[in-house]
């Protein structure tokens, strides 16, 4: 949700709000490294070929992108 609403967000505002059962408060998405633990934010992530990337016809082509990229 929170990617939507940044990136194409609603002049009315955004159309689903995230709230904390327990105190009302606002939730939002994190990236937490599941390695070490830590909060990560777009510059330290690299997206790397997954085991479904030769699935289907569009990425497999991705695949061998992201595979050459990563030699």
């Amino acid at each position: 949700m929170d990617w939507g609403d940044r990136w194409q967000p609603l002049a009315e505002g955004p159309p689903t709000c995230a709230e904390h059962r327990g105190c009302g408060g606002a939730v939002h998405a994190r990236l937490v490294c599941e390695g070490c633990g830590a909060e990560v934010d777009a510059a330290a992530v690299k997206a790397t070929a997954g085991p479904g990337v030769a699935a289907h016809k569009g990425t497999a082509v991705l695949g061998r992108l992201a595979l050459r990229a990563s030699d």
